[in-house]
Order: C-alpha cells, then structure tokens, then sequence
C-alpha cells in the first residue's frame, strides 16, 4: 500500500497529514517548520511515504531541497491549483488544507504534473507546464510600460 504525505506550511510550523491508498486518513500532527524536524518526524513512523506534497509558499525552497536530501519524492503544488482543490472543504484549518493536499497526491499520482511546480536549481523556480507568455517580444506589445 502507498502512502501520502500533505503539509499545509506557514512560517513557523506545519500541519502534517498522512493518508493511505484508499483515502483513509492515518496520522496527524503539527510540527516546526523545519525540514530535519519533518523528515525525523516521517522516517519514524512505520509508513513508506510514496510522495510528500505541500503548496508553494515563502517556505518551499527550504522544504523542498531540505526533504529532498533526506531522500523524500517531494512535490511543491502551486498554490492556486491547491486552492481550487480545496475550496470545497467547509472548515479552512490548517489540519483540514494538510489532509486535502494528501488527498490531491493521493488521487492524482500521474495527472500531479499538471499541479507541480519543481525547483529547477538553487535559484531558479519554474512551472513544468505554465506557458512562457514572455517568451518574445510580441507578448509586451500594446501593454502599459
């Protein structure tokens, strides 16, 4: 059975969520939002986490390469995706995004392209599947400048 991981990320800590195959909700917590002190938290459990997933924020470079390294499948969702994904949920919590961002990763393993934006490099942050309006010059034509 795989199992997911959803962390709904402000500055200081994070709600984490896991949830299995078939949706059923098994652990939750909230943690600081450090990278080592998340990854402690995961490697502990008896769960072989598939993909850990959180939206794009002032924090996911941080967790993105920090989970990385521990040797995490980590997706880094934009948030505007997210937020369409979740505007349904009745109680907007912390605990509640954490278990919908699962939910995501869970039900859509292969279509997850469509939602991810991955760090590229150290510096440069992209999204896989985002047109490149600025890609020539007739984009900026007849915009204010």
């Amino acid at each position: 059975m795989e199992y997911y991981a959803g962390l709904d990320v402000s500055l200081r800590s994070c709600a984490l969520c896991i949830v299995d195959t078939k949706g059923n909700m098994l652990f939750e917590c909230e943690l600081p939002c450090e990278a080592d002190d998340i990854a402690d938290c995961l490697s502990g459990l008896s769960y072989g986490i598939e993909r850990v997933g959180f939206e794009a924020g002032t924090m996911s470079q941080h967790l993105y390469f920090g989970l990385t390294a521990k040797g995490f499948d980590v997706v880094c969702m934009e948030a505007r995706q997210v937020n369409v994904a979740l505007s349904a949920m009745r109680n907007k919590t912390d605990k509640n995004d954490a278990r919908g961002i699962a939910q995501v990763l869970r039900r859509a393993p292969q279509s997850v392209g469509q939602l991810l934006c991955m760090f590229k490099s150290g510096r440069d942050f992209g999204c896989q599947n985002r047109p490149n309006s600025f890609s020539s010059k007739s984009a900026f034509s007849g915009s204010v400048q």
